[in-house]
């Protein structure tokens, strides 16, 4: 049995720091993230009386809090203690062990349970030769995989997984989930949680180069990641008996249970996909490639489409203008959506309020609210400081400026107002 007073503490926080475990509070202080069996010993029967003593005696004298953690302690078991405390036990998991400190041959026995989540329990488990306690966390069987596992904890911070088996992992320390307090913050990773998928055309292969292959518009989809919605489309696979779905960008006027075709031979109709020399000049496409066989690359936001403005057949090369007004050349060979993207007109309804402005950038990356820089610190941004919210000098900078310094009108050519009414050439 422990002796209780100094000697107990010393020894006890020798087998947290054994364990890998950390102390709570200052230095001085003998809370630890311990759990030393007080249910186990609440539960137990009035013979049980070494077991209650030493669990009340422990809990008086350390002022130890039961915090939903345990700390791996070596108890010093007596054969009747270690009999009693079997008893205890829900069932003996003949698995391996769940720390690289413990025989992993010998078998644990598991007791009450400390914590819960979607990917299973975490339980007091003790080992059947020392009575060596530990948090196991025990997971079913069937459960997808390992990295999945490893993907849903991660909301308990600092766990180390060291489980011989896909069933049971020992947890080192375990955390709540918190907010961070401190420090830089880690890097940003996008908000692609509830977006379907890539929205591209088929793999171009020998069907749509020398014919054309039909599709049937599934369903007409929102994707939170885009403004535009997607359609997708079902393709009866050319080679192998049985099908092929495809996510594609929805054209205005597509609908659900339309025959789209795509291929060199498909019909001038909107939704099919057809390579830019099979059109004539001034048709109007959106999602066109890049490059051959690239499935999609300029204009593919919503109300977006490019015009296709001449052929050059000695070349094989198309010239079209996009909605940014800039023209490109690119190979003939090159696929296109006939039509406009579906969803235009959608930043002309004003958001009105700021709930809506949140759910939208919730959606997409961290870009609201956006804090002014005239409203920040002088350390915090260029424009801060000042008894007044001003700038204080021209917010003009020159093109080769610090990245320090580049906010503001970046290499303008002019600022201020546009006075009067210049009349500019189209160009054709």
């Amino acid at each position: 049995m422990l002796r209780v007073g100094r000697a107990l503490l010393v020894e006890v926080n020798d087998a947290a720091r054994r364990s890998g475990l950390r102390r709570l509070g200052r230095a001085g202080h003998s809370r630890l993230m311990v759990s030393a069996f007080q249910t186990q010993a609440k539960r137990a029967s009035p013979h049980d009386t070494e077991i209650r003593e030493l669990m009340g005696r422990l809990q008086t004298s350390m002022g130890v809090a039961a915090v939903g953690a345990v700390a791996a302690l070596s108890f010093g078991w007596t054969p009747e203690q270690d009999r009693i405390a079997h008893s205890r036990s829900v069932h003996p998991l003949t698995l391996p062990a769940p720390s690289y400190q413990v025989d992993r041959r010998k078998p644990w026995h598991l007791f009450d349970e400390v914590g819960t989540g979607s990917f299973g329990t975490v339980r007091i488990g003790m080992r059947e030769d020392s009575g060596e306690v530990a948090a196991v966390k025990v997971v079913e069987l069937d459960y997808r995989s390992y990295a999945t596992l490893e993907r849903e904890i991660s909301t308990m911070k600092t766990i180390k997984a060291v489980g011989g088996h896909p069933g049971i992992v020992g947890l080192q320390e375990v955390y709540v989930e918190g907010r961070q307090r401190k420090g830089a913050g880690s890097i940003f990773r996008s908000h692609n949680k509830h977006r379907k998928g890539v929205a591209q055309f088929r793999a171009l292969d020998y069907v749509e180069r020398a014919g054309y292959i039909k599709g049937v518009v599934k369903e007409i989809i929102h994707d939170p990641g885009r403004g535009a919605p997607l359609a997708r489309v079902t393709y009866r696979d050319p080679y192998r008996y049985k099908l092929n779905h495809e996510l594609l960008i929805a054209a205005e006027g597509m609908y659900t249970g339309q025959f789209i075709y795509s291929g060199k031979k498909a019909a001038m109709t909107v939704g099919n996909i057809v390579p830019l020399s099979a059109l004539p000049e001034g048709a109007i496409v959106c999602n066109v490639e890049a490059r051959i066989g690239d499935r999609g690359s300029y204009a593919r936001a919503s109300g977006d489409y490019a015009v296709i403005v001449a052929h050059d057949e000695d070349k094989g090369k198309t010239k079209i203008r996009l909605p940014s007004g800039s023209k490109k050349t690119i190979p003939s060979a090159c696929r296109a959506m006939i039509g406009v993207v579906a969803g235009g007109g959608r930043t002309d309804k004003p958001i009105l309020k700021a709930g809506r402005a949140f759910h939208k950038y919730k959606a997409k990356r961290n870009e609201w609210p956006r804090v002014r820089g005239v409203a920040m610190n002088p350390v915090e941004h260029p424009h801060g400081g000042g008894n007044h919210q001003h700038i204080g000098h021209p917010s003009t900078v020159r093109r080769d400026a610090p990245a320090g310094k580049k906010v503001g009108l970046i290499a303008a050519r002019r600022t201020g107002r546009l006075r009067g009414i210049k009349k500019v050439e189209k160009d054709n």
